[in-house]
Formats: C-alpha cells, sequence, structure tokens
C-alpha cells in the first residue's frame, strides 16, 4: 500500500481532482485525457473513483444522522411508555408517532399500488401507479393522490 503522504499519492490526487473538475464542466474524457497527460481509461477511472469516495463519503455521514436520529426516537418512546402502558391516551399518541417516524426513518413502509378510477369508480386503462406511502396524515396523502390523478386526467 503506498504511502498516504508520498509525492506520487499526492500527485495521484491532485489529478483525479483536476479529472472531475473538469468533468464537472462538461469535458470529454478525451479531452481531459489529454489535458492532464493521462490515458482516457485512467480519468474514467479517476473520476469513477472520485465519485464512488465522495458517495461512501455521504453514505457514512447519513448513516451516522440516521443512528443519531433513532437514539433520539428511543429516548422520547422511552419517555412516553410508562404512561402508554397505562393506557395514558395522549403518551399512546406520541408513542405511535415515534413509531411511524421511525418507519419512515428506516424505510420500513412499502410504497402502496393503487389503481386508478375515473369518476365513477371503475378501473381506468392506464393501470396501476405507485404512491409512496403517507408522508403526513391520511388526509394529506390523499390530497396528494387526487392531485395526481387530476395531472394525469389532463394528459
Amino acid at each position: 500500500m503506498a504511502n498516504k503522504t508520498s509525492q506520487r499519492t499526492i500527485e495521484a490526487r491532485e489529478r483525479r481532482t483536476k479529472a472531475v473538475a473538469l468533468r464537472k464542466m462538461g469535458w470529454s474524457y478525451g479531452r481531459i485525457s489529454v489535458q492532464l497527460g493521462m490515458t482516457k481509461s485512467s480519468v474514467h477511472k479517476a473520476v469513477t473513483k472520485a465519485l464512488t469516495d465522495a458517495q461512501e463519503h455521504l453514505n457514512g455521514e447519513a448513516d451516522i444522522l440516521r443512528t443519531q436520529e433513532l437514539d433520539r426516537l428511543d429516548d422520547l418512546q422511552s419517555f412516553f411508555w410508562a404512561d402508554a402502558s397505562k393506557a395514558n391516551p395522549k403518551a399512546n399518541a406520541q408513542i405511535l408517532k415515534v413509531m411511524e417516524r421511525r418507519a419512515k426513518l428506516l424505510g420500513l413502509d412499502a410504497p402502496a399500488k393503487i389503481a386508478q378510477t375515473d369518476g365513477k369508480g371503475d378501473d381506468t386503462e392506464s393501470g396501476v401507479f405507485v404512491v409512496p406511502a403517507p408522508a403526513g396524515s391520511v388526509a394529506e396523502w390523499m390530497d396528494q393522490v387526487s392531485a395526481y390523478q387530476a395531472t394525469k386526467a389532463e394528459e
């Protein structure tokens, strides 16, 4: 494994950074290869590696944030749990909200498949479309579905 501070490693990182910057500007791999004195495949590998590294970094940051949010939800659930177990309606409502938020955060709610219908309730020819699970209340979700159906009717 190469030393992280060796001259060769530093130059490779600089080339990769320049290659990504030029690619972001819309340059082709061929043009970048000429500009940086690299082969076209090396430029492609450098850009791909940089993008992969960036995505891994973002995924790591998202994992940290997700863990923090789950810890907060655990704390909230613990706070309301004793009252909820005594059949306190307000505590039960709070527990359900925490559970819904946890399910959303973890992607546990599967999308719903809904058959489109006309004004009479009959299936339309356009088939089935997928609506993500409700982001808020059922009323908000139904408003989203109605808006989607109106858009499709205009087409």
